[in-house]
């Protein structure tokens, strides 16, 4: 696995956990631990489809808005024990869902510059040097080179 790759995930990962802990945790009472292990299944299946996959086919658009239903759904599904209302379990998802949306936006524009799909030259091992090897002609007027050649 690429470093790029676990710098990636594990941003993605803490970008997740933290919206997740500022938008559910005081509005609708989802524990810290709840909100941990929506942002690790997020991430675990977000990150393949909607970040390799998607974006890297269709654009940053069309991935923000995979990801943005992507989460309301895990959301609202993983809300159904914890949140009491179905309206709360809906409100949650859509302001979880729609801040995560927008912060996977520019998410998306930081993986489109790093690309941990493919290496950049510092990677790539076996760097190509050429070394240029010649003889020295030492000019008729230099003594000191020129002594070592007489005592041939």
């Amino acid at each position: 696995m690429n470093i790029r790759h676990i710098i990636a995930i594990s941003s993605k990962f803490l970008i997740a956990f933290c919206l997740c802990l500022a938008t559910l945790t005081p509005f609708f009472g989802v524990s810290i631990i709840n909100a941990l292990w929506v942002s690790i299944l997020i991430t675990a299946i977000g990150y393949p489809i909607g970040d390799l996959y998607v974006l890297k086919k269709l654009g940053n658009f069309f991935a923000t808005a995979i990801d943005f239903g992507f989460v309301f759904i895990v959301l609202w599904l993983f809300a159904e024990p914890i949140v009491d209302t179905p309206y709360n379990r809906l409100l949650g998802a859509g302001i979880a869902s729609l801040v995560i949306a927008v912060s996977e936006f520019v998410y998306h524009m930081f993986i489109e510059i790093t690309n941990p799909l493919h290496p950049s030259k510092a990677d790539i091992k076996g760097h190509g040097y050429a070394v240029e090897v010649g003889e020295e002609f030492a000019p008729a007027g230099d003594k000191l080179i020129n002594e070592s050649d007489e005592d041939k």
